[in-house]
């Protein structure tokens, strides 16, 4: 279940379920907005020599110490990279400081 609104001039996404529900729900309210953050980032992890196919490689021990500590939020991210059609490395290394 979700509903999305404009609180403030931002858009606000109001979700209910498990992880993974909650996180297809924000993924399919916010995908445009995902994608153009995405393509900021990506522009970002660029510069700076971090190109997709390297995401994996680079990002994988981080993704294993966020599994131990937070595995409901890789969980939830899974499901926001399905309902946007975003990759599921650039959202996590976008979001990555979500644990901290």
């Amino acid at each position: 279940m979700s509903a999305r609104e404009v609180v403030g001039g931002l858009p606000v996404v109001r979700v209910r379920g498990r992880a993974r529900e909650r996180g297809r729900a924000v993924g399919e309210a916010l995908a445009r907005e995902i994608h153009g953050s995405l393509e900021v980032c990506r522009s970002w992890f660029g510069r700076r020599g971090l190109g997709p196919d390297a995401m994996p490689s680079v990002l994988a021990p981080y993704r294993e110490a966020a599994e131990a500590v937070c595995p409901e939020l890789l969980v939830e991210l899974d499901g926001m990279a399905e309902g946007s059609s975003a990759s599921w490395w650039e959202l996590f290394a976008a979001n990555a400081n979500r644990c901290a």
